[in-house]
């Protein structure tokens, strides 16, 4: 899995750096191992220069339409508005990175881990593996007490919005695939094969927490949580050496937690109807409070127990 043989870091080995024919060696070295650096901030701001367009539309319907109604419920104030908020969003990241791969490392987009043996099979078990450990995290506080049913909200009237549901599933998908091929498939590699992978899983996982410094009610513990989907992440992409999976279980993830339970979303809470909507009635420190389970102690557990089991998995099959 940590192999520098990894699949993931032969394909990013396929890069050769753009540079002018009469470039130094000397300088080709130099950047070459700041190559990294670049490639980080390229992914720190990526996805918010990918959001400003939508953002900014939003912003204009909300003071020239209705300035009384808060911008959230403009942005994803149900779940065709979310979905339609996701998918502007971040599609564009696969055309971008596509072009940033083709002019300055000059390799296909498929080389991020996108081969297509088996890509079906990976990603359905991606979405049955993400979707129980959300569930997990979701189930056990909720046999506690620690999250109850709300009551103002009928379940008739959710499962008619079935359509929406699945509409911000596709959203979802989009959202989170477009994370992981920049964080996973792209910064992951090209970090891995000049600092070793262990620098790879840890730039990666941190960059992947920094670019949610800025939601609502985020919280230390929430940040370590971030780190840990991050390292759980990297360590699961190394295992398949594939996105197709942790594609999955990203959306999934997202998805069941904010469109399927009804809860905020990395501290974004969606106004959408979810069939299920549970609330937190315990100390937020065990729920996660307003930024959601991701806040929570019971996520930290589920994904420390998901990267041991990762980790004695890979080491049973190394041996």
């Amino acid at each position: 899995m940590l192999s520098k043989d990894n699949i993931l870091f032969r394909m990013a080995r396929q890069g050769n750096l753009r540079l002018p024919r009469n470039t130094s060696p000397k300088l080709i070295l130099l950047l070459d191992r700041i190559y990294p650096i670049l490639a980080a901030l390229f992914c720190l701001s990526l996805p918010v220069l990918t959001s400003i367009p939508v953002s900014v539309l939003a912003i204009g319907i909300w003071l020239t339409v209705s300035p009384e109604v808060p911008l959230d419920l403009i942005l994803y104030g149900d779940n065709y508005r979310l979905a339609l908020f996701l998918s502007i969003s971040f599609f564009p990241v696969f055309i971008i990175q596509w072009i940033w791969l083709h002019i300055v490392e000059q390799r296909p987009l498929r080389s991020l881990g996108l081969q297509p043996d088996s890509w079906l099979r990976r990603y359905v078990r991606g979405l049955l593996l993400g979707f129980l450990m959300i569930s997990i995290s979701v189930g056990l506080p909720a046999s506690l007490g620690l999250y109850t049913l709300q009551t103002d909200v009928s379940i008739k009237e959710n499962w008619l919005s079935l359509l929406g549901i699945l509409a911000a599933l596709i959203g979802w998908i989009i959202q989170g695939a477009a994370e992981e091929i920049l964080l996973r498939g792209y910064l992951l590699p090209v970090t891995g094969v000049r600092y070793g992978p262990v620098s790879g899983i840890l730039l990666s996982s941190l960059i992947f927490a920094a670019l949610h410094l800025f939601n609502e009610n985020l919280t230390p513990l929430a940040i370590l949580n971030l780190v840990l989907f991050g390292i759980f992440a990297s360590l699961y992409a190394l295992t398949e050496g594939s996105l197709w999976g942790i594609f999955a279980i990203h959306s999934i993830w997202n998805w069941a937690q904010g469109s399927l339970y009804g809860f905020a979303v990395s501290g974004i809470k969606l106004g959408a109807v979810s069939p299920i909507n549970l609330t937190e009635n315990g100390p937020d420190w065990l729920t996660g409070g307003a930024f959601g389970p991701e806040g929570g102690l019971f996520v930290t557990l589920v994904l420390f127990a998901a990267i041991i089991l990762l980790w004695g998995y890979n080491r049973h099959r190394d041996r």
